[in-house]
């Protein structure tokens, strides 16, 4: 199903990315968002947050399984990645009109400015704390 979601967002350009790419000291930055992928996150946050869940009866048979464990941290992982990523690569977008003057939903530059590191440094703190929560 998590296969099925990521083929039909990237085909339906739900895209959002943040790089900051150095190679033998040639450093290439990019980022890019969309609205269509800021609606998909705000969906699925609130899907998250308010579709009601069904009482479940807990059934103990023993410890989940490695299979499991590993559906359950993919899926995890990439519903927070598609909620956040597409405001976090906006902000990130954000930084470079105000820097360049001019807004763009998609950015590449070959130079490094010392917010770049900054922002995705902690956009990935962010992931990573709203997937624990």
């Amino acid at each position: 199903m998590a296969l099925l979601v990521l083929v039909l967002s990237t085909s339906l350009g739900l895209e959002a990315t943040m790089s900051v790419n150095c190679v033998n000291s040639e450093c290439v930055t990019r980022g890019s968002t969309s609205p269509a992928a800021m609606v998909a996150g705000v969906s699925l946050f609130r899907l998250s947050f308010f579709v009601p869940r069904k009482a479940v009866a807990e059934v103990i048979d023993g410890p989940a399984s490695l299979r499991r464990r590993l559906v359950a941290a993919y899926t995890d992982f990439f519903i927070s990645l598609s909620i956040t990523l597409p405001f976090l690569a906006f902000f990130f977008v954000a930084v470079e009109a105000l820097n360049s003057g001019e807004f763009a939903w998609e950015f590449s530059r070959d130079y490094v400015l010392p917010t770049d590191l900054l922002i995705v440094f902690a956009s990935l703190v962010l992931t990573f704390g709203f997937l624990f929560f």
